[in-house]
């Protein structure tokens, strides 16, 4: 009978472990019809086919998705991030899955591709196929302000040291922007509708501006607002020496992807932001300089993570997760590294450097050197292993995977999985400040192990 009990409340907690809710075109899906999937939502893609009134086909002998739409033909693959567009190769980042025999699209990818607008809210997501206009936009003295006509959500498509570019897919504007703010230092500033790997056009928002200037977008509704702000400037800002190590952190998901949620609503991407901005701290005090790819709940593109980190030459690539899984039981940190595949990575760097901006001689040098980083990266994770396990902390696996987040750095890169949010007694622990600095104290070990910098060298220094 206890066992019996055991089992029942084990399934009422596996039932309750993804509380979100998600509504097409107003109309509220039953919980069957989208899943999640580790850290990433997806959903039912008849669904969403049906409302869209498009016109589909499943082979099932090839398990493949056919969509025509607008015009334009579509082909999903399972299991696979490859898609035909129009005749056109383009990548997802997260592939397409059959699950209990139904096939699902990951939601964040297949919303871009279709062009649809995705408004978060409180774990409730709202994906519509009408679209936003740009009515107005202003300067302010620490900014600009862009009104849309109905709610959006921005993304981080590139962060460089004097241009940025933001996409709000499922927007566009009347009339192509093309001005300058001398207040906030934007020698350029752009807005123009789009068609670039995508069913419809969406706006792109584009700064020209001098160097040390960044860009954080802050959505509120159909209110737009893009800060200057210091996230993209080292934790410490101070001149490179030859002996330090330099450090990019990158707080998994953001804004409108909320990754893994508990049972209880609490969000990936809030935890893992905690997490980065502990190890940030902890790492500067060490003496390494950092950087974070995000430090307020933005999207950041996930190629656009990895740019970042060669833009400032890091020395190494953190990406901080939490995971989710069906079996509430399962606990533990899981560690991965990148999976190389000489074909999977030189497509990436078309998509990274453009299709014909790099020789062959340039490519064979780039993937001469993602082999030598991954077996950096391999080592690294092994080191990292042994010491969450030293700071008594369960492990569960440690694996390569073809992560779009560990293909695009240049350098040694490694993604931490610190917990699984499916785990009703994790879920609650990551909730407290202590723990979260617990975990990046843990991974400062793991950093200065790497670099050989151990606590008895640094005694010994002082």
């Amino acid at each position: 009978m206890l066992k019996k009990i055991a089992i029942l409340f084990i399934l009422l907690i596996t039932l309750s472990a993804f509380s979100s809710e998600v509504y097409l075109m107003d109309e509220e899906l039953p919980p069957e019809r989208f899943q999640m999937l580790g850290d990433n939502l997806y959903i039912y893609s008849v669904n969403l086919l049906q409302k869209l009134k498009t016109d589909f086909e499943w082979d099932n002998i090839k398990k493949t998705l056919n969509v025509q739409w607008n015009g334009n033909f579509i082909q999903f693959n399972n299991n696979s991030t490859k898609v035909t567009l129009n005749g056109e190769q383009v990548y997802l980042t997260t592939a397409p899955r059959i699950i209990n025999n139904r096939f699902f699209l990951p939601l964040i990818d297949t919303c871009r591709l279709l062009g649809l607008r995705m408004v978060s809210l409180d774990n409730k997501y709202y994906i519509y196929s009408s679209v936003s206009e740009l009515e107005n936009y202003y300067w302010i003295p620490n900014g600009l302000v862009l009104s849309f006509s109905k709610p959006v959500s921005v993304s981080v498509a590139k962060q460089g040291n004097n241009s940025a570019i933001f996409e709000v897919i499922g927007a566009r504007t009347g009339v192509m922007i093309n001005t300058q703010n001398s207040m906030n230092g934007v020698n350029g500033f752009t807005g123009e509708n789009i068609s670039e790997n995508t069913m419809k056009p969406f706006l792109r928002l584009s700064f020209r501006f001098d160097n040390d200037i960044s860009f954080e977008p802050v959505t509120i509704g159909s209110t737009v607002y893009l800060i200057k702000t210091d996230t993209f400037v080292a934790v410490e800002d101070k001149a490179k020496e030859n002996d330090v190590k330099r450090i990019v952190i990158d707080p998994g998901h953001g804004g409108f992807d909320p990754g893994a949620i508990s049972s209880r609503g609490f969000q990936e991407k809030d935890g893992v932001l905690q997490i980065s901005k502990f190890l940030a701290k902890k790492l500067q005090d060490k003496g390494y300089e950092v950087y974070l790819t995000r430090s307020r709940d933005n999207y950041i593109e996930l190629m656009e993570r990895g740019r970042f980190a060669n833009q400032k030459n890091a020395d190494l690539f953190i990406s901080v997760h939490l995971n989710s899984l069906d079996n509430s039981t399962v606990e533990g940190v899981e560690l991965y590294y990148y999976s190389f595949s000489e074909y999977s990575y030189t497509v990436r760097l078309e998509r990274l450097y453009g299709a014909s901006a790099l020789n062959g001689e340039q490519i064979q040098k780039k993937v001469y050197n993602k082999i030598d980083t991954t077996l950096k990266s391999e080592e690294y994770v092994q080191m990292m292993r042994d010491v969450f396990i030293s700071q008594d902390f369960k492990m569960h696996k440690t694996v390569p995977e073809d992560f779009a987040v560990l293909a695009y750095p240049e350098m040694p890169a490694i993604l931490i999985e610190c917990g699984f949010l499916s785990n009703p007694s994790f879920a609650k622990q990551i909730q407290q400040a202590q723990f979260q600095e617990q975990i990046a104290e843990t991974i400062t070990k793991g950093v200065m192990k790497f670099f050989g910098d151990t606590e008895e060298e640094e005694k010994e220094t002082n």
